[in-house]
């Protein structure tokens, strides 16, 4: 057991259990506080060469899409098939796994889907969020 002195930084999901102590007392008895960090729903990066959700022709190239979140580290299950994302234990079950700043293309006419979630260990998995790409 450590002594606090300041603040305790807390920077991932986890359980804290604490006592207090003072000169002339006993230990008090032990609170536990559990902490849980969800991450946030991907974005979509409109940073060249990277498409946002959209009509595009493929005249002009098929867009690509790069998924973004606040957590650098965090990876992407994604569908496009109109299935549901799903990471069960830190795997994507169904759907694509992709690294940080990995992109896809849709290239397929018509209207695409792209539902995405981010996934991190120590984090809960976030909500998903849906983009719309056209593609004529």
């Amino acid at each position: 057991a450590q002594a606090c002195t300041s603040p305790v930084a807390v920077t991932q999901s986890e359980t804290l259990k604490v006592v207090a102590v003072a000169n002339g007392y006993g230990p008090s008895n032990a609170a536990t506080g559990n902490y849980t960090f969800t991450l946030a729903p991907p974005g979509f990066s409109n940073v060249a060469p990277n498409k946002a959700p959209g009509t595009y022709y493929l005249s002009n190239g098929a867009p690509q899409v790069l998924l973004t979140d606040s957590m650098p580290a965090a990876h992407f299950c994604y569908t496009i098939n109109g299935t549901t994302p799903v990471v069960s234990n830190g795997v994507c079950t169904t759907g694509k796994d992709i690294a940080p700043g990995t992109t896809f293309t849709i290239s397929t006419l018509g209207t695409t889907y792209v539902r995405a979630l981010a996934f991190a260990p120590n984090y809960t998995t976030s909500n998903i969020t849906i983009g719309t790409y056209t593609v004529r």
